[in-house]
C-alpha cells in the first residue's frame, strides 16, 4: 500500500513539474499561432445562433480562438466579428465586439473605430463595464460594439494569397482618454466568416 501512495505521490510530482516546465509562449509566438489559422478554421468554429420564434439569426466567430494575454499584459483585447440577419428581409448588419481589460487607472471610453480602405469610421457603442479594485490596482473591464460596412469586409475576397498570409484586416479605436487602441484580425476569420453567411439558409419564422 504504501508502494502505490510513492508511486502515486511521485506521479503527481512529476506533473507538476512538467507543468511549470512548459514555456510561456512570446508575443511574437502567439501572433505566429494565430496567423496561422486558416479560413476552414473559422468557417468550422463558427457559432450559430437561430432561434424559431426570433426574427434575427446571429453568426459570429466568438469562439473560433481565444487570444493568450500574460495576467501581466497592461492590456488585455479579445476581438471578434458577429452578424445579424433579418430572416423576413435577409437584411445583414456585421458588427465588431470585444471585450478590453486594462490597468489604465481610468476608464478608457472608446468612441469612434477607424478602419478600412477607403478609411471610414464607425461610432462605438458601450455594451458593459466593470471594475475590479485589488490592494494595489484597479482592473478595468470594457465591451465595446462597432459596426462595419459589409462591402469593405467582403474587400476581403479581392486579397491575394499573398496579402491573406501576411496582413491583418486593422481598426484603431479612439478613446476618450487619449490612449489609442490599435487592433486587427486575421485575414481568414473574415473570410471563413463571409462564407458560413453566404451558405447559411435562416430557419423559417411563424407568419
Amino acid at each position: 500500500m504504501k508502494v502505490i501512495t510513492i508511486v502515486l505521490l511521485l506521479t503527481a510530482l512529476c506533473g507538476c513539474a512538467t507543468k511549470k516546465q512548459i514555456p510561456t509562449p512570446t508575443f511574437e509566438e502567439e501572433v505566429i499561432r494565430l496567423r496561422s489559422l486558416d479560413m476552414k478554421h473559422f468557417r468550422d468554429t463558427a457559432s450559430i445562433h437561430d432561434d424559431p420564434l426570433e426574427l434575427t439569426a446571429m453568426i459570429t466567430t466568438s469562439k473560433s480562438h481565444s487570444q493568450y494575454w500574460p495576467p501581466s499584459s497592461p492590456m488585455q483585447t479579445d476581438p471578434f466579428i458577429r452578424v445579424y440577419i433579418d430572416k423576413k428581409t435577409q437584411a445583414k448588419l456585421f458588427q465588431v465586439y470585444m471585450r478590453i481589460n486594462h490597468y489604465s487607472g481610468e476608464w478608457l471610453f472608446p468612441y469612434q473605430a477607424n478602419y478600412g480602405r477607403p478609411l471610414r469610421s464607425s461610432k462605438v457603442t458601450r455594451i458593459d463595464s466593470d471594475v475590479d479594485c485589488g490592494r494595489r490596482t484597479c482592473r478595468y473591464r470594457e465591451d465595446i460594439a462597432f459596426n462595419v460596412e459589409e462591402e469593405e469586409l467582403r474587400r476581403m475576397l479581392t486579397l491575394s494569397d499573398e496579402d491573406i498570409a501576411t496582413k491583418y484586416w486593422a481598426f484603431k479605436l479612439k478613446t476618450k482618454s487619449g490612449k489609442d487602441i490599435l487592433e486587427g484580425f486575421n485575414v481568414n476569420e473574415i473570410l471563413g466568416l463571409l462564407d458560413v453567411v453566404d451558405k447559411y439558409k435562416t430557419i423559417q419564422t411563424l407568419e
